[in-house]
């Protein structure tokens, strides 16, 4: 395959994310080397003798506009794409950060699919949600594993000095129907593929069945892809504590790097959680669930009603039964 300016290029097949929507697990499987997919679950492109030539995702996302050069990153990738492609495999890219960053509201979300249009222009993609409640209670408790110390609803409004001079935390970035669009204005409808997580929880024969299909991947003869694990984050009870005592237990880029946080206070910490963890019971663990899915509701009701109606139609897929808000306001 030739690209615009002359140069080769091979297509790979590129996992955009999201975030928070089974990409570990889909990745287990991308990395098995019988399912018919190179380079799995890594995103650094490695030849046969394991040589890291560069890291993908860090050009794809962290180069300047000014220095961005499709070409230079299309001729660095070409000989593992190259060799996966002797080898009668896909070449794989799978990295959740390209669909965009919770915490930055995913805020290059699209620059980056521009991105990857100008690198493969035949790249075929992947695209996973998850049902906009569950994705909001995950971010959120991810939200405080990684250091954060406000409470959802001063997640979603943030105030302060300073708010606004650069990317934070936006519901817009979970309207799905709008990145799914913007890629299949990019690559064609036929060659992007966007599936709801629920269907590998629920059918993983057939949520992987598709992505051999779109993807052209032959898996080995016998294989199977057993049930995923879904990782599960910390409970919304252990949350509502840590929360409290992160910015001196660690040290993120959700919280500021926090000064306050030193090995002297990390101690002090650990043993407050460790306490908390003691007074456990299963009523606290399920109040504080409880209370935090009620938060979650009332604060996007009716706010992704329309963006799934068009999302089921972009993708021809019924989402109702995954309990997606389909309630056109």
């Amino acid at each position: 395959m030739v690209g615009k300016d002359g140069d080769k290029c091979i297509a790979p097949f590129v996992h955009i994310g999201y975030g928070k929507a089974g990409s570990t697990s889909v990745q287990s499987v991308f990395g098995n080397p019988a399912s018919g997919f190179a380079c799995g679950k890594e995103v650094y492109f490695r030849t046969p003798n394991q040589v890291t030539n560069a890291s993908i995702t860090k050009y794809l996302v962290r180069t300047h506009d000014f220095e961005f050069d499709p070409v230079h990153l299309r001729t660095i990738a070409l000989e593992e794409l190259g060799w996966a492609r002797q080898a009668g495999k896909v070449p794989l890219i799978s990295a959740e950060r390209l669909a965009g960053h919770w915490a930055s509201g995913g805020y290059d979300s699209r620059c980056i699919a521009d991105r990857i249009k100008a690198v493969w222009p035949e790249a075929r993609i992947l695209i996973i949600f998850r049902e906009q409640k569950s994705m909001l209670s995950s971010i959120y408790r991810q939200y405080v594993k990684k250091g954060g110390g406000r409470t959802f609803k001063q997640m979603l409004d943030p105030e302060g000095s300073g708010h606004g001079r650069g990317p934070g935390f936006s519901l817009r970035h979970i309207k799905y129907d709008q990145l799914v669009q913007h890629y299949q204005k990019l690559f064609g409808a036929d060659k992007v593929l966007a599936l709801p997580l629920e269907l590998l929880r629920d059918n993983s024969g057939v949520f992987f069945e598709k992505i051999f299909n779109i993807s052209g991947a032959k898996p080995d003869r016998g294989f199977e892809v057993s049930k995923p694990h879904m990782k599960i984050g910390i409970d919304a009870y252990k949350a509502g504590y840590k929360r409290l005592v992160n910015p001196i237990l660690s040290k993120d880029y959700v919280n500021g790097y926090s000064v306050w946080c030193t090995p002297y206070t990390q101690v002090i910490a650990r043993a407050f959680l460790k306490a908390v963890r003691m007074l456990a019971t299963e009523r606290r663990r399920s109040s504080a669930s409880m209370k935090l899915e009620n938060e979650i509701a009332g604060a996007v009701a009716g706010y992704y009603g329309s963006s799934n109606c068009n999302l089921e139609n972009l993708i021809g897929m019924k989402l109702d039964k995954y309990g997606y808000d389909l309630q056109k306001s």
